[in-house]
């Protein structure tokens, strides 16, 4: 089910409705342009759909946890590498622009479930490489799996409840 409030809010409806939903198994969308290489006029843009877990603290992970115990990583928590929290652990700011802090659910082996990615070039579904040879190196993950989502809050397009989740809520959003 997709979740939307007509209320007034601080982040936006949906990041909002993210917020009020701390500890939940969440599915979410996101979309947004890509940045190209020098030369490209193409418009590339990605839309991602996974489910994810909303409103946790990263210390309190078990994933972080347990990489903290076995040396894999620092002993403390080094802090952000840009912007400053506005609603820890939930939301940063940087630049003006406001982000919210989502955690990838992950399968029995203990990786982060994969995500529906969909590229598209001027509108037109692309696969990722042809959008590799259009757009920044940095566009892309290097392969290592993802702790945390950073995800600026503009980029939000859909919010949905999981099943299990949304039997524990009287909340009962409309398709």
């Amino acid at each position: 089910m997709n979740i939307t409030t007509a209320s007034s809010s601080t982040y936006g409806p949906l990041a909002d409705r993210l917020l009020g939903l701390k500890g939940n198994f969440v599915g979410v969308s996101w979309h947004r342009q890509m940045k190209t290489r020098k030369g490209v006029a193409a418009t590339v843009t990605k839309s991602v759909r996974t489910v994810v877990q909303v409103g946790v603290n990263y210390e309190n992970r078990a994933v972080v946890q347990d990489a903290r115990a076995n040396g894999d990583a620092p002993e403390t928590n080094a802090g952000l590498p840009w912007g400053e929290w506005e609603q820890f652990p939930y939301v940063i700011r940087h630049k003006e622009k406001r982000y919210v802090r989502l955690y990838p659910v992950r399968d029995g082996e203990g990786k982060p479930r994969a995500c529906k990615v969909v590229y598209r070039v001027n509108g037109r579904a692309a696969t990722r490489s042809e959008v590799e040879a259009l757009c920044l190196a940095g566009e892309f993950s290097s392969g290592a799996p993802t702790e945390c989502y950073t995800l600026a809050v503009d980029n939000l397009r859909a919010v949905r409840l999981a099943a299990r989740a949304a039997a524990k809520t009287n909340y009962l959003g409309k398709e």
